[in-house]
């Protein structure tokens, strides 16, 4: 049976290897010098592993009456219009607000996000996590006493961690922090803050992190779950 996938070619890649988008659609990674034949042979020889990691997704936006979490808080989402607000969504009266002049008249019909909602719904969230991470990491960094300078900050969209730093004291973390308490989120700050001394999981890094976060057991487990 012929299946769908979207091919991911790379330098650095040495194996080809199956996985799956958060959409639910099959991505194949593959070196750059492994012909389309063997990568249509390797994928039909995956059926069986296709088949059993397959996510059980099915495509339907985010409804209206679902909660959105930000900052570990439960916000019902909300479409109006209010002639001082930008389009977008903004956190008007402890609700998350959708103001739009299409909502000044009549209220909106379907419970289901359209897309550009959903977008700048993700566009919203961002924009709110990376205000928070740039500026507290600046504070946590001068509460821990780190004597190592800290290079740049990004927000990425990574599946497989919450944050990371580099060997030239690159920042990277995940904006779906945005859905935790800031307590959660602050561990994962002073997590990658420590990493910028012990670039490792020694002993003296997680007293690092004790030191930081009396609680970050506990983070951790909020986190993984």
């Amino acid at each position: 049976m012929s299946l769908d996938y979207l091919l991911k070619r790379s330098a650095r890649s040495r194996h080809l290897r199956l996985s799956f988008s958060q959409d639910g659609q099959l991505v194949v990674s593959a070196p750059r010098f492994v012909s389309q034949k063997a990568i249509d042979r390797f994928v039909a020889e995956s059926q069986d592993w296709i088949d059993k990691h397959r996510p059980n997704f099915t495509g339907k936006k985010p409804a209206q009456d679902a909660p959105y979490l930000l900052f570990g808080k439960s916000y019902q989402l909300h479409f109006g219009y209010q002639p001082e607000l930008t389009t977008g969504w903004h956190l008007v009266d402890n609700q998350l607000l959708y103001n739009s002049t299409r909502y000044a008249t009549a209220p909106k019909a379907s419970s289901e996000l359209t897309k550009r909602e959903q977008q700048l719904l993700e566009d919203f969230a961002k924009k709110t996590i990376r205000t928070y991470i740039i500026s507290r990491v600046p504070q946590l960094h001068q509460q821990m006493n780190i004597p190592v300078k800290i290079g740049r900050i990004a927000l990425k969209a990574q599946k497989s961690c919450w944050g990371s730093c580099s060997s030239q004291h690159n920042l990277n973390f995940n904006w779906h922090l945005i859905h935790y308490a800031p307590a959660v989120i602050d561990y994962v700050l002073i997590h990658e803050l420590a990493h910028l001394i012990y670039l490792d999981h020694s002993a003296k890094f997680w007293a690092l992190v004790a030191k930081h976060d009396g609680n970050y057991k506990l983070h951790r487990q909020q986190l993984r779950h």
